[in-house]
């Protein structure tokens, strides 16, 4: 089973450099024209399903590829970003990444945003599900956060790269599933 993940259009929040986090967010003008553009590239292939983050902007990008596509959506919130705690809805700037990733179980200024092996859980219980699925091609709405671990799970060596909104990612079910 292929799967191709798709960031969210852009938002107001993404915009201005706020971490959202769970929080719901609004598509920009240019959000909802990224989404328009990526229908060319998703028409090409032939997607059984659209599975999405019940956050409502990951909500309104898969709404707005959809018009096209007509397929059934399912929302589902494992899909949903990391859960920055205190952070959400607060200016990128205030949050270090760096102290985040060697410092977050001393300091008790992280003990509120979920870890990486929280994300990887819930990605894993929904892999695990939809392999019971007889699909083809998978389309999934996401975030950033959750299309970084699944980069990272493909490829322990993988050096962060911010991924754009609307980007496309495709990988095999399969691949993820053996790491």
């Amino acid at each position: 089973m292929k799967l191709y993940f798709i960031r969210h259009g852009q938002t107001n929040e993404n915009k201005n450099g706020i971490m959202q986090g769970q929080i719901d967010g609004t598509l920009t003008e240019l959000g909802k024209k990224q989404a328009e553009k990526s229908i060319e590239q998703l028409e090409a292939i032939n997607l059984d399903i659209v599975y999405c983050s019940d956050l409502g902007r990951a909500k309104d990008t898969a709404e707005i590829i959809n018009k096209k596509l007509n397929l059934e959506i399912i929302y589902d919130k494992r899909l949903r970003e990391r859960y920055f705690g205190i952070y959400q809805n607060k200016h990128k700037s205030l949050f270090n990444v760096e102290k985040f990733i060697s410092e977050n179980d001393k300091r008790l200024e992280f003990f509120s945003v979920k870890k990486d092996n929280q994300i990887i859980e819930r990605i894993f219980l929904f892999l695990n599900d939809l392999e019971k699925k007889e699909y083809k091609n998978v389309l999934i709405v996401t975030h950033g956060g959750i299309i970084t671990q699944i980069k990272y799970m493909c490829d322990k060596n993988w050096k962060f790269q911010k991924t754009n909104n609307c980007e496309i990612y495709s990988v095999e079910l399969e691949t993820l599933l053996l790491k």
